[in-house]
């Protein structure tokens, strides 16, 4: 099937729609369950492999947002599905690297149902690690007050 540029144009804006809904669950995913990954020259990420799907998430600080008293940040989702680069995105508030959408993509396909799938995990491990989080400062707290010990 042969597309026109302007069927081409919209259906690419509405398949970068569908991936910036699911953005912030898919870097969840990977930051929570992936594997550490680093490359020479290349901001530290993490990444999840699922079957032939490869999802992965580089987080980079950069410039110094005075008025905001903070660092800029990017984070950048690339996924590749057996061999195919199906996803390239990224969000940035730093004002030297706007994203634009002639540079990024997202192509839906059945990797991104593998994903998703994921997120009852992501979650888990999340709630269980904020639960040890507040067991841990319970506990300093009661050793600070001397609770029990008077």
């Amino acid at each position: 099937m042969t597309y026109t540029l302007d069927e081409l144009k919209t259906m690419k804006a509405e398949w970068l729609a569908i991936g910036a809904s699911v953005f912030d669950d898919l870097i969840k995913i990977i930051e929570t369950l992936g594997m550490e990954v680093n490359y020479h020259g290349y901001e530290p990420g993490r990444r999840v492999t699922i079957e032939e799907v490869q999802a992965e998430c580089r987080t980079r600080v950069s410039q110094w947002l005075p008025k905001e008293s903070r660092f800029s940040c990017t984070i950048r989702l690339n996924v590749h599905h057996k061999g195919l680069h199906v996803c390239h995105m990224w969000r940035s508030d730093d004002p030297a690297f706007p994203p634009t959408a002639e540079d990024q993509w997202f192509v839906p396909g059945p990797w991104l149902e593998m994903l998703l799938l994921l997120m009852p995990n992501a979650n888990l491990l999340l709630a269980n690690a904020q639960r040890d989080k507040d067991e841990a400062e319970r506990k300093r707290l009661e050793d600070q007050l001397l609770i029990g010990r008077l």
